[in-house]
């Protein structure tokens, strides 16, 4: 009996060394299968990115860029296989906040009581501008409970899409459901990375919309341009020249008119060319192009002047719509002092103060008269105007007899960045 007992013994232990050896390589294996149906996950999850990325390929600039807001809010939720896809986008009214938008999926509420929640970020998320990834594993915050609540939907992903260096949205999108278990059917940190690849795509085909839209305002400035300066110029000679062909004797006053009429077009097209052309979109070639109009103006006009600029002008980038608007400043200022004025002198000085430029023409002439500048006469409005588009200051000064100060601040005067 004692011997049985004892054989008994050793057999239930080596049932239960068996039994640890079995639950170990149990466990092995379906540590083995979790790990692989991750890792297929992860692939799969890269190659869905990788697709959505590939489909930016059909948009281009000159899109209504609102599709593709449009477009990727319903691709990502199908791709992703997510149940509700959002587009934030901010609240101009309201810093911090934002609006849902381009709302596709199933919320079981309707699309338009979601339109109506604004939804505050979370400082941290605004200054970091990175993902924010919440699955099964994540830790509740204030934030993702917030979100929950409005939403219902608990697991999401938030990706910033940022366009200089500013969040212009966010995309959002999530599930209702995650299986803690089998991580096949979490979200994860593949997602966030195709997500935040398309973000960048999206800030990429933005930038190319807004150059877009740039270029077509320009085209549209020189069109206009090419009409007023150089169209009412062609105008006139083709006046003039069917006035002296109905006259038995020709007139050498409108004779004498026509070569006057075409150096100005020649130098308004001068002008044009070489505002249009972004080689000169530089601080340093501008103030020298000022520096030559003015003197050969001036020379012309007979007015004695000087010139007061910085020995040095930083050889930095400016915009070719600022360089435009600084140009025909100083061209209507000087017009306006050699055709109103009776200045004998004239003074132009320019300084720079951090990130302000100061650009002051000064003369000895009659003055404007008040009521003259209250009716915004003498080009007086066109200066305003020109100012005003790019954002600047401008100061009249000026008394009767002694003459008239024109002050023209801007800020800045220069981007932060080096050519």
């Amino acid at each position: 009996m004692e011997n049985q007992h004892k054989i008994i013994q050793e057999l239930q232990k080596e049932i239960e060394y068996y039994k640890k050896q079995l639950n170990s390589l149990s466990g092995s294996a379906i540590s083995r299968d979790y790990r692989i149906a991750e890792m297929n996950n992860m692939t799969k999850q890269m190659r869905t990115g990788f697709a959505l990325i590939a489909d930016l390929n059909h948009f281009k600039a000159a899109y209504n860029f609102e599709e593709i807001y449009d477009h990727f809010a319903e691709e990502i939720n199908i791709q992703l296989q997510n149940d509700v896809t959002i587009i934030f986008q901010p609240d101009n009214l309201f810093e911090g906040y934002f609006i849902p938008t381009y709302i596709k999926g199933n919320f079981g509420s309707s699309n338009i009581d979601i339109k109506e929640k604004k939804i505050l970020f979370d400082q941290s998320m605004l200054k970091q501008k990175t993902s924010l990834l919440v699955n099964s594993l994540s830790k509740n915050t204030a934030f993702n409970e917030l979100i929950i609540e409005i939403f219902g939907i608990p697991f999401f992903i938030i990706t910033p899409i940022i366009f200089a260096d500013n969040i212009i949205a966010y995309i959002f999108t999530g599930r209702k459901k995650e299986t803690l278990l089998f991580a096949s059917s979490r979200l994860m940190i593949q997602d966030a990375h195709a997500l935040e690849a398309i973000a960048g795509v999206i800030a990429a085909i933005k930038n190319q919309h807004e150059q877009f839209n740039q270029l077509a305002k320009e085209r549209a400035r020189i069109s206009s341009d090419l009409h007023d300066e150089i169209g009412s110029g062609l105008t006139q000679i083709a006046l003039l020249s069917d006035l002296l062909q109905q006259e038995n004797i020709p007139n050498k006053n409108l004779f004498n008119k026509i070569p006057i009429i075409a150096r100005e077009l020649i130098t308004n097209l001068n002008e044009l060319v070489w505002s249009t052309n972004p080689e000169n979109d530089s601080f340093d070639i501008l103030c020298a192009y000022l520096r030559n109009y003015i003197y050969d103006y001036l020379t012309q006009s007979g007015i004695h002047f000087s010139i007061n600029f910085p020995d040095e002008i930083p050889i930095r980038a400016i915009g070719a719509e600022l360089r435009r608007h600084l140009v025909m400043l100083v061209k209507e200022a000087l017009n306006n002092i050699v055709k109103h004025s009776n200045a004998t002198h004239v003074k132009i000085q320019l300084a720079l103060e951090l990130d302000y430029f100061n650009l002051e023409i000064t003369d000895n002439g009659i003055g404007i008269d008040e009521n003259y500048r209250l009716k915004k006469r003498n080009g007086i409005q066109n200066m305003e105007k020109r100012i005003n588009e790019i954002h600047g200051q401008f100061i009249i000064q000026s008394q009767t007899n002694i003459g008239t100060s024109l002050k023209f601040r801007q800020l800045p005067y220069l981007p932060n960045t080096k050519m």
